[in-house]
């Protein structure tokens, strides 16, 4: 649900902004090498938790995706999706989805 707030957060700042020459990126990233897994605090005294996730262990690099960031932006692009090819081909699917089921849905009640 977080996901999908920022989505609807961004897209009012573009809607609302615009005008005034503020561009807004969506991004949506698949996993990406970081250290947040290893640094994340575990619910004993603050300690850290110290071990890899398998799927960001398995991610793309930082640079491998603030490259694709910085040719986004470059090319005045809106949205971005960094990952595999499930991860940019999933939400056209979505959308393709509901644009047919709007489409049953239409023809439907013509009848």
């Amino acid at each position: 649900m977080s996901k999908f707030a920022l989505d609807g957060f961004g897209k009012a700042i573009s809607a609302e902004l615009g005008h005034r020459g503020i561009e807004v990126l969506h991004v949506y990233p698949a996993y990406i090498k970081t250290d947040i897994a290893k640094n994340a605090l575990a619910g004993t005294q603050g300690q850290t938790f110290g071990v890899d996730d398998c799927n960001i262990e398995s991610g793309m690099t930082v640079q491998y995706a603030v490259d694709i960031l910085i040719k986004a932006m470059y090319l005045k692009r809106n949205q971005v999706t960094i990952g595999s090819f499930f991860y940019y081909i999933l939400p056209k699917l979505c959308f393709l989805s509901e644009s047919f089921t709007n489409l049953v849905g239409e023809i439907n009640n013509k009848q």
